[in-house]
């Protein structure tokens, strides 16, 4: 399924909110990430290891990883510990 504009402009304001919070060397957990995880990929530069988690998701990047999971339901993936 594609973004609408109203996807995408809820997007930028997702991340105009939260970018400032995010610290240097952040390990991020993105629940209900979407198809492409854009919010990881934009807060790139600051953050250390970043993981997109949607039923969706469908690619990684280095230091993204993806993980395609129901968030309803217990993830069976080892993703680690964020701050």
């Amino acid at each position: 399924m594609s973004y609408t504009s109203l996807d995408h402009f809820i997007a930028r304001q997702r991340f105009r909110a939260a970018y400032p919070h995010i610290r240097k060397g952040a390990r991020v957990c993105d629940l209900g990430c979407g198809l492409d995880a854009a919010f990881l990929d934009l807060a790139a530069e600051r953050i250390a290891h970043g993981v997109g988690v949607d039923d969706q998701s469908r690619r990684r990047r280095r230091k993204m990883e993806r993980v395609r999971a129901d968030i309803r339901t217990p993830c069976r993936s080892r993703i680690g510990q964020f701050d």
